[in-house]
């Protein structure tokens, strides 16, 4: 099990009334479930790769069999969409 914390700021603005249906159309417009899924697995991905392989920067490999490596852009589709790494 592993815990998942971070702060969520989210600022957008309204042109015209501000009535619910604006609102809920503006959320979705900028597609908050996607930004939060994306936190949500950097979080745990950094929290697996610590794991196996330490902490970031950190070259101890006696004490680790996994090491770090590059990364590279990938894609993964959700219920939310398609979500660009």
């Amino acid at each position: 099990m592993f815990e998942i914390s971070f702060p969520l700021n989210i600022k957008f603005s309204i042109e015209g009334e501000s009535h619910i249906v604006n609102i809920s159309e503006k959320i979705r417009e900028i597609e908050i479930e996607k930004q939060i899924l994306k936190k949500i697995i950097n979080q745990y991905n950094e929290t697996i790769t610590t794991e196996l392989c330490g902490e970031k920067y950190k070259h101890d490999k006696k004490e680790r069999r996994y090491e770090r490596a590059g990364t590279s852009s990938r894609t993964i589709t959700t219920l939310s969409g398609e979500i660009w790494f």
